[in-house]
């Protein structure tokens, strides 16, 4: 009768046939790079008792494998597992960490898991990492939410940090978010990201909050990207006029 649990009738291990010195180097460097083979924690939850197992694993197959990943027929497994990978190894192109998201919709259980792909939506769309910071509980709101604002400022690219500094301080804040805004940007973490303050002064301009955007003094005598903030707030209070002193 078929043993599951016995690597030898699952795999048919051949002593004779094994990998040439490169290849086990690769897939010993893949094991390391991946904090282990995902065949492995299949084969633990399985109870099966591996022998040294090599399994090459390369960056050609990474389509492939998604696609295994993502059958309908498939219980989404190990879901927080492969997201952190897919999400951590992807240097700048996060295509695969959120096809994969999308496709399965999986349940993610781990606070790591959950920020990998927060910060995976947030390097892709501003707005929809917004939203979906909104559908966490409670207490991972705020954390997610300064994680959200200091991605835009301090984790975009040249050509894109403005756009995206735009569409973040035009996001529909709650009050609360409007407090949480403001808080880490002058006495958080945020006060050390670099045009944290003129941000919140975008921020309080666009919204009509006038009087309290002059009150960011130390932006007030030099320009930001060609924009002269020291004009800016002298148009600010010309047009309150007397209602400044008010």
């Amino acid at each position: 009768m078929f043993n599951y649990q016995n690597f030898d009738e699952v795999f048919g291990f051949d002593p004779d046939c094994s990998y040439d010195d490169d290849a086990v180097a690769e897939i010993e460097a893949n094991r390391k790079h991946l904090e282990g083979l995902f065949i492995e924690k299949v084969m633990k939850l399985l109870g099966i008792k591996r022998r040294e197992l090599s399994l090459l694993t390369t960056s050609n197959v990474a389509q492939l494998a998604l696609q295994y990943l993502t059958h309908p027929s498939l219980i989404p497994t190990f879901a927080d597992e492969i997201l952190e990978v897919l999400v951590r190894r992807a240097s700048q192109n996060l295509t695969l960490a959120l096809s994969y998201y999308h496709t399965v919709q999986p349940t993610l259980t781990s606070r790591g898991a959950i920020e990998c792909l927060f910060s995976a939506m947030a390097r892709t769309s501003v707005t929809e990492a917004f939203y979906f910071c909104r559908g966490q509980p409670e207490y991972m709101q705020r954390h997610m939410f300064q994680m959200l604002i200091a991605l835009v400022l301090n984790n975009s690219s040249p050509d894109s940090v403005a756009d995206r500094s735009v569409e973040l301080v035009n996001l529909p804040f709650t009050p609360e978010e409007e407090s949480w805004f403001e808080d880490y940007l002058l006495q958080g973490d945020g006060r050390a990201l670099k045009k944290g303050r003129d941000t919140l002064m975008m921020r309080m301009i666009g919204t009509g909050n006038f009087a309290d955007s002059l009150s960011l003094k130390s932006i007030h005598n030099r320009p930001i990207v060609g924009l002269d903030w020291g004009k800016l707030s002298g148009a600010v209070e010309g047009g309150l006029g007397p209602r400044l002193e008010s």
